[in-house]
């Protein structure tokens, strides 16, 4: 009899454990989403979308080509500015820096929601035929985990 209730033991406890990985199996990979699977690439992701909950830029688009000087607008959140600013440097495609400026707030910039922008930045001649215009997280304390940019490729 006692052999009996131990083999029974045994095997609720293998039944149990049975179960409860194949529960676990089923469950989805943290690294799928509804949109990818194993067998089909994810979805391209841009440095611009992937900070889009940060600062988006209306103007000038990726590929636009601009001439100067060139009036940048769109918006940005709260944190993105520091005393209702934040730099914006204009680069030929070596990276030397053309021109420099600051796109300035449109409104109360001390918010967590999204504050619109504008900037005139006038720049030198390029040499090259597209460059960069980047716009930088204002960082007055200069550590680098405090830093963030955002680049748009453009023409000139």
């Amino acid at each position: 009899m006692k052999i009996l209730l131990i083999v029974v033991a045994v095997l609720a406890v293998l039944v149990l454990g049975k179960v409860l990985l194949d529960d676990k199996d089923s469950q989805p990979s943290p690294s799928t989403t509804a949109t990818e699977t194993p067998d089909s690439p994810a979805a391209e992701v841009t440095e611009e979308s992937s900070k889009a909950d940060l600062i988006q830029v209306n103007s000038p688009k990726t590929g636009d080509q601009i001439t100067s000087p060139v009036i940048i607008t769109g918006k940005a959140r709260g944190v993105w500015y520091f005393e209702a600013s934040f730099p914006i440097t204009i680069l030929d495609e070596t990276g030397r820096a053309l021109g420099r400026g600051h796109a300035e707030a449109k409104s109360d910039w001390m918010t967590s929601e999204f504050v619109p922008f504008t900037a005139l930045i006038t720049f030198t001649q390029p040499t090259t035929k597209t460059g960069t215009i980047l716009l930088e997280k204002d960082n007055p304390s200069g550590l680098p985990e405090k830093a963030d940019s955002i680049e748009i490729l453009i023409k000139f």
